[in-house]
């Protein structure tokens, strides 16, 4: 079970690029009339441990877990930033600071700085509410 000590241990490869973070610190609200997805999004900042599933046989992968930044998240998917690109369709495995685990898919990739990419990602499996994260 992942915890707090144990994602300390995890570098943080992020770079954020310069004034993103002060961009970002303001609450984001969003609109539902502009909202396409099933399920409505929370806004958050929290760590969370990612591993990659072997999706593309082109596409080499570290079989490690990666330290991402969670920003917003709903019972359906997940905004995150992470390091590396990622790709359409690419498969990984979300792990939240209170253990509960998750398979996602990953639906759009959009590069903010040379180590930080966008992500948004649905999950393999719908969450029963949104405590089943550690969300704050």
């Amino acid at each position: 079970m992942l915890n707090e000590a144990m994602l300390s241990k995890l570098d943080c490869e992020i770079v954020l690029p310069e004034g993103y973070a002060d961009r970002e610190a303001s609450p984001q609200f969003f609109d539902p009339r502009d909202d396409r997805r099933r399920f409505p999004r929370k806004s958050c900042v929290v760590d969370g441990v990612m591993q990659y599933q072997r999706t593309y046989p082109w596409l080499r992968r570290s079989n490690g877990y990666y330290r991402v930044m969670i920003r917003d998240v709903s019972r359906g998917g997940i905004g995150f930033l992470h390091s590396e690109e990622m790709f359409p369709d690419e498969k990984a495995r979300f792990v939240f600071l209170n253990g509960t685990e998750r398979g996602l898919i990953v639906k759009r990739c959009r590069r903010i700085g040379p180590k930080c990419y966008q992500i948004g990602a649905e999950f393999d499996e719908v969450l029963s509410d949104l405590s089943e994260g550690n969300w704050r």
